[in-house]
């Protein structure tokens, strides 16, 4: 009863978790967006994806609970119906200190639209911030007509 081929096996699966968490922190500290551009575009990738959670993490407060409300109304969707690729036509920042307001032209594949984002930098992190138009909340009855149109739009 030899117990010698075990412990390569075992020493071999250590040493494997160890890398993959070691490479898991370095991909997550790449990952973190440098400028206000790059952060609004992995906003993005994250909304259209209906990952409101990832969204939130490089969002402040304040956005992080808009974001509650948008995904208890997705939710109540089919989620294949609400996701959506987006393309940024256009997206140009302008910085003052530690804010950043950026116009943006998205298009996605039912429309092209134009918004700004507020970016607020916290502990040298670029946040997407609730802007003052998006504090006020949609009407669940609204969202939900939109959300139905574009269902048949799918159909």
């Amino acid at each position: 009863m030899k117990k010698w081929p075990l412990i390569p096996i075992l020493l071999g699966m250590v040493i494997s978790a160890a890398c993959t968490r070691k490479d898991q922190a370095a991909i997550a500290e790449q990952a973190i967006p440098q400028t206000p551009e790059e952060t609004i575009r992995l906003y993005q990738s994250f909304l259209d994806q209906n990952d409101f959670e990832q969204a939130k993490s490089i969002s402040t407060a304040k956005e992080a609970e808009r974001l509650n409300e948008i995904a208890l109304i997705v939710a109540a969707e089919s989620q294949d119906s609400t996701r959506t690729v987006s393309r940024f036509l256009k997206l140009q920042c302008a910085l003052a200190q530690d804010t950043a307001r950026c116009a943006c032209t998205i298009q996605d594949q039912y429309e092209t639209y134009d918004t700004d984002f507020i970016l607020v930098r916290l502990r040298n992190r670029w946040l997407i911030d609730a802007s003052p138009q998006e504090e006020i909340l949609f009407d669940e009855e609204e969202l939900e007509h939109v959300l139905d149109g574009m269902l048949e739009q799918i159909h």
